[in-house]
């Protein structure tokens, strides 16, 4: 079907236990498809992001949708959240609110009025950074 999205996503945790026979093993599977209104996004491009703290750019998105964020870098993190305060300078900070590891996808389904921030750990860590249309 034309304008929309559709993902698929299988987790399974295997966790073995001291003097138990069986090992512990949890899974999760979900697939879901919906309705793009607008059409458009940007596809796969990287960002390498420093320690210091930055904007998101979410490009020319009328209504910022999915987020798709892919940690590239082997060794170090990228920690992001919600912008807070107004403006640009000291007014402008990040909530710390969420930690994307080395090689860890983040899929993120935004609300229009939220601007994200983010920084890298240490370094500089390139992300392939992928968003559409709501």
């Amino acid at each position: 079907m034309a304008n929309e999205i559709t993902q698929v996503l299988s987790v399974t945790v295997r966790n073995s236990q001291e003097n138990a026979s069986s090992p512990y093993i949890d899974s999760f599977n979900s697939s879901r498809s919906f309705d793009q209104t607008g059409i458009g996004g940007r596809g796969s491009h990287t960002v390498t992001v420093t320690t210091s703290e930055e904007d998101l750019w979410m490009g020319d998105l009328s209504t910022p949708g999915v987020l798709l964020l892919h940690n590239l870098d082997d060794t170090n993190s990228v920690i992001y959240g919600p912008r807070t305060g107004t403006g640009t300078g000291t007014g402008t900070q990040m909530e710390d609110f969420a930690v994307l590891k080395p090689g860890d996808v983040h899929r993120l389904q935004l609300q229009p009025s939220v601007t994200l921030r983010w920084r890298a750990s240490a370094g500089s860590v390139v992300v392939d950074v992928r968003h559409y249309e709501a």
